[in-house]
Parts: structure tokens; C-alpha cells; sequence
């Protein structure tokens, strides 16, 4: 990672040892992967002998239990969210004038050689909450301060 960067910048890990997963960082582009596919779900259980109404009944009582883990997780990452909006304004704030997040699901050591699939420059006073949701994995994004 470290080749891909510029002389001046530097690259630290948010959360060594342990999984971030969960962050606000790309939250809408992970709730899109992991959508539920309740139509094979259905199949699965009929293909069991489950009754239709059985299957029904579950199915009903799963997306209830999704629909209230959703609203806890918005509220969770709205928390997050506005922490990493303040630490972002802090930093630029303090004289630094550019301050870049990378997004990377590890699949291997800490260490792991990851290729950027690009950078994207994020200008003071844009969207930062909605920019932070929509990270995309491996596009390393350079929020800038106000010159």
C-alpha cells in the first residue's frame, strides 16, 4: 500500500487486530451485497415439506426481526457517522491540509499488499456523511481542506 502513496502521506491502520466491521464506512454498498434474498429462502423451506403457511409465518417473523435490526443499525451509524464527520473536520481543521480513508476488507495478514482501484478527491463542504456511506472498497478518497 505504502509504494502507492506520495512521499508526504502516510498509512495507519484505524483498528489493528481486530474487525471494523459494521463501520458506517461503504454501509451502502454492503447493505446492497448482503440484501436478503427471501424468495430462495421460501424455496428452501418448501423444499423441506414446510407448509406454506409455516413458511409464511417464519419468513414474516425473520424480516420483522430484520426490519427492527435495520432501524437499530441506522441509529448505530448515525453515531458513527458523525464521528468520523468530526474527526474529519478536526483534522483538516488543525492544519493538515488533505486526509485521506481507504476502505479494505482484509482477507488475509494486516500486512497484505492492496491495490488501489483509484482516489477520488472529496472538497470541504461536500456531503461527507453521504460520501463516507457510499465508500466503495480499495478507492482511497482525499478529503481536502478549504484553501
Amino acid at each position: 500500500m505504502e509504494r502507492q502513496l506520495g512521499r508526504d502521506q502516510r498509512y495507519f491502520l484505524t483498528t489493528p487486530g481486530h474487525c471494523d466491521c459494521g463501520t458506517v464506512l461503504g454501509s451502502h454498498y454492503q447493505r446492497a451485497r448482503q440484501a436478503k434474498d427471501w424468495a430462495a429462502d421460501e424455496q428452501r423451506l418448501l423444499k423441506k415439506g414446510w407448509s406454506k403457511a409455516k413458511v409464511a409465518r417464519a419468513l414474516a417473523q425473520k424480516q420483522e426481526s430484520s426490519a427492527r435490526s435495520d432501524v437499530a443499525v441506522l441509529e448505530a451509524s448515525a453515531a458513527d457517522l458523525a464521528s468520523w464527520t468530526k474527526l474529519i473536520a478536526e483534522i483538516l481543521g488543525s492544519g493538515t491540509r488533505e486526509f485521506g480513508l481507504l476502505l479494505h476488507s482484509y482477507r488475509g495478514p494486516l500486512d497484505e499488499d492492496i491495490k488501489l482501484k483509484g482516489t477520488e478527491q472529496i472538497a470541504t463542504g461536500d456531503d461527507t456523511g453521504e460520501i463516507l456511506r457510499k465508500m466503495r472498497e480499495d478507492v482511497l478518497y482525499v478529503f481536502l481542506a478549504r484553501a
